[in-house]
């Protein structure tokens, strides 16, 4: 994958949630969004929470798969490292989004800025959802096919008799 096409990857998910915030906010307006990010901060925090453990749960499997002659594999085609960066970006985004929980359930919402900013981190938690369960899905595809490939079998070589 080039590096032109990682970024575009990882700005999908921002670019998108900006895009639902602002139709959000163009509806309902700034100061509903905040109230009801302010009321419902500390039920996306319990989400993100599940999030993020499921995530550090799914990247836990990934390090024994690494060790294994799967991972030795992905490792010789350099496919390893960009999953465990896409696991990595996720955790940071369900993590950073939860700690933006905490300060919208404790600030109150005259500081909307927070508050909105809040939502957005909400969204693009929502938009990292699919990506890290399709990764996971395309890893168990890949391992299932790694194992239906013939294995390669070395010959006996004879004992020596003497």
């Amino acid at each position: 994958m080039t590096r032109t096409a990682t970024i575009r990857i990882y700005l999908a998910e921002p670019l998108l949630a900006c895009l639902i915030l602002s139709l959000i906010v163009n509806f309902c307006g700034a100061k509903n969004c905040a109230q009801f990010m302010h009321s419902q901060a500390t039920n996306c925090l319990s989400i993100l929470l599940y999030l993020f453990a499921a995530s550090v749960a799914i990247w836990a499997g990934l390090f024994f798969l690494a060790a294994s002659e799967f991972g030795k594999w992905l490792a010789s085609r350099n496919a390893l490292e960009p999953i465990q960066v896409a696991f990595v970006v996720t955790n940071l985004i369900f993590i950073g989004s939860a700690v933006l929980m905490v300060l919208c359930a404790y600030l109150n919402e005259q500081h909307s800025a927070v508050q909105l900013i809040g939502l957005f981190s909400c969204f693009w938690s929502t938009t990292a959802i699919w990506p890290m369960v399709n990764n996971a899905r395309h890893i168990l595809k890949l391992q299932s096919t790694f194992q239906a490939q013939p294995k390669q079998v070395t010959p006996i070589k004879p004992a020596s008799n003497g």
